[in-house]
């Protein structure tokens, strides 16, 4: 009879294997790392000062904008990280870009002489960014749109009850 496993018992090996099943953290709902908070939180205050957003739905519209900016910050990084990691693999010897290799559409001396990462990687990122970036840009005509509308309905002050001049 052989044990099996129950799984982690303490919280921190709970949260370590909570992210067993990701891959690369661009859909994570718990995504953001203190600093990019700060940096989350500071582009928020930025948009609020440039829209000075008044509705709930205006704020929405501003906290969905500075999610894709942060996002699309973070593809950059990825990105950088995956061009960094093939730099040093080709430097130390150790690899050679695997999609290229196996594809055989590139000569072997160019495929030596380059340091960029997997195609499907590269591809997986662009399609990523073009989704954030078409996000990015409907926010904001959305946003625009709100606030304009907004700004160009006159507002009804409360009218004070006055007294009748005899």
């Amino acid at each position: 009879m052989t044990n099996k496993s129950t799984g982690p018992r303490t919280a921190d090996g709970k949260n370590k294997v909570s992210r067993n099943a990701v891959t690369h953290g661009l859909r994570a709902t718990k995504w953001l790392e203190p600093q990019e908070q700060q940096s989350f939180d500071a582009m928020v205050s930025e948009l609020e000062a440039e829209y000075q957003p008044e509705t709930a739905t205006e704020h929405l519209m501003i906290e969905r904008l500075a999610t894709a900016v942060t996002k699309m910050r973070r593809l950059q990084h990825v990105e950088d990280a995956w061009y960094a990691k093939e730099r040093y693999l080709k430097a130390s010897g150790h690899h050679i870009s695997a999609s290229l290799d196996r594809d055989r559409k590139v000569p072997a001396e160019l495929i030596k002489g380059t340091a960029i990462p997997d195609i499907k990687l590269l591809d997986l990122l662009a399609r990523y960014q073009t989704t954030l970036d078409r996000q990015i840009s409907k926010t904001i005509g959305e946003l625009m749109v709100l606030v304009d509308r907004r700004r160009a309905v006159p507002r009804i002050e409360a009218a004070t009850p006055s007294t009748p001049t005899i």
